[in-house]
């Protein structure tokens, strides 16, 4: 039984980490294959522990991201068509001011 604990620990762990690296994301799509991820660990995590609110969040998330990243990939092919120089930057870059 022991065993049965530390997996679903582990897929907490990740999930929460992966929520963590997505504020440090620049572009919009890695930042949706990163969110997706975690939606599904945090769905594992919370179906395996009996947890309704988080997976009932997170199923309803995993739509959401997949929609959102649809979108910025359709966005990213058109921007790399009209030959935008800047079609894979969606967030803005730091400015040298601290």
């Amino acid at each position: 039984m022991r065993s049965a604990v530390r997996w679903v620990e582990v897929a907490g762990y990740i999930a929460s980490s992966l929520v963590f690296l997505t504020f440090y994301m620049r572009r919009m799509v890695p930042l949706r294959l990163v969110a997706l991820c975690s939606n599904v660990a945090f769905l594992t995590y919370a179906v395996a522990l009996h947890l309704a609110p988080i997976a009932i969040l997170h199923g309803a998330l995993i739509p959401v991201n997949i929609i959102r990243l649809i979108g910025a990939l359709r966005e990213d092919a058109g921007n790399r068509r009209d030959g935008d120089p800047n079609a894979t930057r969606y967030l803005p870059r730091r400015s040298g001011i601290a």
